[in-house]
């Protein structure tokens, strides 16, 4: 294994440096499965979890339109399902 190649721990396969998310709490700064896995384990969540992806989703869109107006917000996922 090359100096800058780590192997991922979900699919086992030795990849480059670059096909790693950055963790800062990882001893090397990088997290332990590559991006590739963790977008698949993200898209099987969120088809196991329709609802909680959508609120998710909704509040991200809400919250970032509220930032670029200046706008106060304070609504997360707890409240949406309450309603």
């Amino acid at each position: 294994m090359e100096a800058r190649q780590k192997q991922c721990t979900q699919c086992g396969v030795v990849k480059s440096f670059d096909d790693f998310s950055k963790e800062a709490r990882n001893k090397d700064g990088l997290r332990s499965e590559c991006k590739q896995c963790n977008a698949l384990k993200k898209r099987q969540y969120c088809k196991n979890n329709p609802i909680i992806a959508q609120t998710g989703h909704m509040i991200s869109g809400a919250r970032k339109r509220a930032k670029k107006k200046n706008l106060p917000f304070d609504i997360d996922q707890e409240y949406v399902r309450s309603l």
